[in-house]
């Protein structure tokens, strides 16, 4: 009980006007968890948070999002449906203006922190490749999502501000993606990728516990 008295007293020595926004925030927080198919505890959202299609989206403990946070599993758009799925792990952190979208399934395991502006779908509006494809003449809007190509960002991952992950790639686990970055294709575990589209500098070598230039890289 004692240490419960103590965290509320940390609270209240806030500034008032932060006092309010925690006030809200966790009153945001719990009401959002009444819509989403499954959420650990610890779930924590900020102002502006928006979680479309809840039913299809699972979330783990300790999950803690800033301002703006945008998730969506997209059941419709327009006269298309959708049976979307998106599962978040333990312990994922998320800066403000992240935006994960599905269609199709993205899966983002286990202690993995996005940086500000991180935008991660496994699909887009329209097809550009094989048989069938959309023509220009067609307003963006009006085409039909691509099918979805799922995403997997994998354990211990860290996103830099505004990188874009695009469907279909896997990341693997406890790599690096650098801020600015578009991750196009799969990424191994353990590197530090960089660029458009990212590609790895880095690797972590076991034998000497450090990050090591990969040849070919300055």
């Amino acid at each position: 009980m004692s240490g419960v008295l103590s965290k509320v007293a940390v609270h209240l020595r806030r500034p008032l006007p932060e006092l309010v926004a925690f006030a809200a925030d966790k009153l945001r927080s719990r009401l959002w968890r009444r819509h989403l198919a499954q959420v650990g505890s610890r779930f924590h959202v900020c102002r502006g948070a928006q979680l479309q299609g809840g039913e299809c989206i699972r979330i783990g403990e300790g999950f803690y999002a800033g301002q703006m946070l945008w998730i969506e599993a997209v059941r419709r758009y327009r006269e298309f449906t959708f049976e979307p799925l998106i599962e978040i792990g333990n312990g994922v952190i998320c800066s403000q203006r992240v935006h994960i979208a599905a269609t199709a399934r993205v899966t983002i395991e286990d202690g993995v922190l996005f940086g500000s502006g991180v935008h991660v779908t496994d699909h887009g509006h329209g097809t550009y490749r094989g048989d069938t494809q959309d023509s220009p003449d067609v307003p963006p809007a009006l085409r039909r999502p691509a099918t979805g190509r799922p995403v997997r960002i994998c354990r211990n991952v860290w996103l830099g501000d505004n990188v874009v992950v695009l469907p279909g790639v896997t990341i693997g686990e406890g790599s690096i993606v650098g801020a600015n970055s578009v991750v196009s294709r799969d990424l191994p575990m353990r590197v530090i990728a960089v660029g458009a589209p990212a590609v790895p500098v880095k690797f972590f070598d076991p034998v000497i516990g450090r990050w090591a230039t990969i040849p070919d890289h300055p």
